[in-house]
């Protein structure tokens, strides 16, 4: 059989039980959330809030059989040693016994006299904890092991079972995931000069335009891509562009009206492939030449 590894990188967390019950928070995917104080832990999916979310253990194991000798017997682990329950030669009703109005069982080789209520099969329930057998019709019940036994792994003997070396209370301590990326400094808006004509500017992969004002009237439009710039160069200003076009922003400044804040702000960004920080502009002066000056605000480098 060939064993084929694939590396998956979980992100681990946790909480007591009842602070992770009181945010009920959505766990991301392949996030393994841990309660420190009952060392259950639960596995993510990206969807399901955290109390929707079944506890993830180990799977249980509880099997039956019938001897040969009529035994019910039960065992724990496939290949566990197995338990006798109740021998069902004491509880099989039969027909030619004594025939006094009685119910009558079969065990060891003679006649025992059993109540009225006598049944021919073994019930099986599970209640106050524990699975539970009745070999009289329900009429008594024995407990037969308590349902907390059958509970799966915790998570320590989860990390122990994949390598874990070490006490419990060392592997709560080494609960930590890896470190985050370096702080970005605190960012702050830019403004840069640039000349008329048709050209791009360094301004990054993703901006934030804030403002833009002109020396002289002008026709001032932005792109994504240097492809886009060059085919709506021709357009009229009476036109408007076509969807999908590429045009960021255009702005028509007059002498009277020679710029103004952005409101809403316009995110304007670089489609070029590979991805650079150029942003394209045609800025079409009506007289001599001029300068416009774009106040922006850096949202990916």
């Amino acid at each position: 059989m060939t064993i084929v590894e694939e590396e998956i990188r979980f992100r681990v967390r946790g909480g007591t039980a009842s602070d992770l019950a009181t945010v009920n928070e959505i766990p991301l995917e392949r996030e393994l959330v841990i309660e420190i104080d009952t060392r259950n832990f639960k596995l993510g999916d990206g969807v399901t809030q955290y109390n929707d979310l079944p506890y993830a253990t180990a799977e249980a194991f509880l099997q039956f059989q019938v001897t040969a000798e009529h035994v019910l017997q039960y065992r724990l682990s496939p290949d566990g040693p197995w338990v006798d329950v109740v021998d069902l030669d004491a509880y099989a009703g039969i027909t030619d016994a004594p025939s006094d109005g009685n119910q009558y069982a079969r065990k060891d080789g003679g006649w025992v006299e059993v109540e009225a209520s006598g049944a021919d099969s073994v019930q099986m329930r599970v209640e106050s904890g524990y699975i539970q057998y009745s070999a009289d019709g329900g009429a008594t019940w024995q407990d037969l092991i308590a349902v907390s036994s059958l509970k799966g792994a915790s998570a320590y003997e989860v990390a122990v079972a994949n390598g874990f070396s070490g006490s419990e209370s060392e592997w709560l301590a080494s609960l930590k995931g890896e470190p985050g990326a370096d702080a970005v400094g605190a960012v702050s808006r830019t403004t840069v000069t640039i000349n008329s004509g048709s050209g791009s500017v360094t301004l990054g992969k993703l901006v934030l335009l804030l403002q833009l004002v002109t020396s002289a009237a002008a026709r001032c439009r932005f792109y994504c891509s240097a492809a886009a710039r060059d085919a709506d160069a021709s357009r009229a200003a009476t036109v408007a562009a076509a969807q999908g076009a590429g045009l960021l922003l255009e702005f028509i400044s007059t002498s009277a009206f020679l710029g103004a804040p952005l409101t809403p702000g316009v995110i304007a960004y670089n489609l070029d492939s590979p991805v650079t920080g150029s942003i394209y502009y045609n800025i079409q002066p009506v007289g001599g030449a001029m300068t416009v000056d774009l106040t922006y605000l850096k949202l990916e480098s």
